[in-house]
């Protein structure tokens, strides 16, 4: 196959195309932070999301039926199509399975795909899916093809019968493809999340990992106890109060719990500063952007 035959193939590295960004890792947002597939799935609302919607639509059972020409359906159970669908897809995933990585691909890169494997008759005995850093969806000549890359590093033996070499490229036609997309606005393939929203899902990567650091290097306390001057009379005396005090009040099992200071030390409470309330405001505000997203 020559490359030069697709034109969606070709990337610059002004414009990289979302599947070759997937494919090298992912790029960086405004915020700074590399986002692809793997760091937006580690936000908790994205997971949670994707897991609800792709979990739930893969329980759903896919009817299988014949139409004649006056538009009356019969349904098919006992067909293999009817078994690919809602029993043994393939050698190591059950239906469900399937359905919720294609689910998962559709919702985060706006593609879902999968091989159909047909035996020397034609019929389907197989569907493999297709990782979409590894396939892209294009007309060529008034017809619809996925092509497709061999990566044994993540197939293994999977793609081992089919006619692509490790690296090389394949193309599909669509017939012998089932294609689930997410919003598109050309018909072909579906928008990848990460193009439409890269800088949302970046500012809510660089929030998390901003509160993870400010935790592990300049967390602030609660409660300040000022004692005074001569109260202990070596820092081993005053670790020893401060692990006793907090031993006595710290946990939530002991919330609410009487504290008793001595010798005229004084409680002071650490207020939320202004900036830590809007940073607070801002990662709720993100997981609504999220939400909105899906």
């Amino acid at each position: 196959m020559k490359l030069k035959s697709f034109q969606a193939l070709q990337s610059s590295f002004a414009n990289p195309a979302s599947w070759l960004v997937e494919y090298f890792g992912g790029s960086k947002s405004k915020s700074g932070v590399s986002v692809n597939s793997s760091t937006t799935l580690g936000l908790p609302a994205v997971y949670y999301a994707v897991n609800k919607l792709a979990g739930h639509i893969a329980t759903m059972p896919i009817d299988v039926f014949t139409e004649d020409d006056d538009g009356n359906k019969k349904y098919i159970k006992n067909s293999p199509v009817n078994r690919l669908l809602n029993d043994r897809p393939n050698d190591i995933m059950t239906a469900y399975q399937l359905k919720e990585l294609m689910m998962v691909h559709a919702l985060i890169t706006g593609n879902g795909r999968a091989y159909i494997e047909r035996n020397a008759n034609g019929a389907p005995i197989g569907l493999i899916p297709l990782l979409p850093d590894r396939c892209k969806s294009m007309m060529v000549q008034g017809k619809k093809y996925h092509i497709v890359t061999r990566d044994d590093n993540v197939w293994g033996d999977f793609f081992a019968g089919l006619p692509v070499e490790n690296g090389g490229w394949w193309k599909v036609p669509d017939r012998d493809a089932v294609h689930i997309m997410s919003l598109s606005y050309n018909g072909v393939w579906g928008l990848h999340l990460m193009d439409i929203a890269r800088d949302v899902f970046g500012l809510g990567i660089a929030g998390q990992d901003g509160a993870a650091k400010s935790m592990a290097n300049s967390g602030s306390p609660g409660l300040l106890l000022e004692a005074p001057r001569g109260t202990f009379r070596t820092q081993k005396e005053a670790n020893e109060f401060l692990e006793a005090f907090n031993d006595k009040h710290e946990g939530i099992q002991k919330a609410g719990k009487t504290g008793l200071l001595r010798d005229g030390m004084k409680a002071i409470t650490v207020p939320v500063s202004a900036q830590d309330a809007q940073f607070l405001e801002q990662r709720q505000f993100q997981r609504e952007e999220v939400a909105l997203l899906f």
